[in-house]
């Protein structure tokens, strides 16, 4: 998407994101060379270790964890949405997260957003779309 950069360090790690800036948005997408089991709890521990990892700490709220299967390229996929939040650095927001297999393989795109005060829902939906516009290869 326009004024979005893209981080590409960790993709030896199968892990890169995008952001973009005022307000602040990330979507990451992790693969994994496998198929995995859909299962709400297991993939919001996954989403926990590399959010803890590669974003220094953070982690979902379980108090405001939903979780649902919705259709994504054609097959299913688990939507978790929710809060994230960072002890550490006492901040939080948002997210949504679809974890799906697409051609042999597992995927996890994860969209945030960090703006504090002021109304989220509209980059949120933007994060959102760009998960949804998503076409592995």
């Amino acid at each position: 998407p326009r004024r979005w950069f893209i981080n590409e360090d960790n993709a030896a790690e199968r892990f890169i994101y995008l952001y973009g800036h005022v307000p602040d948005r990330n979507v990451f997408v992790y693969w994994q060379d496998t198929t995995r089991a859909l299962v709400p709890e297991s993939l919001s521990v996954l989403r926990d270790l590399l959010t803890g990892r590669f974003y220094d700490g953070d982690s979902i709220d379980r108090r405001f964890l939903q979780a649902e299967t919705i259709a994504f390229l054609a097959g299913p996929c688990v939507r978790l949405s929710g809060v994230w939040k960072n002890n550490r650095d006492v901040i939080g927001g948002p997210f949504v997260n679809y974890s799906f297999n697409f051609q042999g393989r597992f995927y996890m795109a994860d969209g945030l957003v960090f703006n504090p005060g002021k109304l989220k829902l509209d980059a949120l939906a933007q994060t959102e779309a760009v998960i949804r516009t998503l076409t592995p290869r």
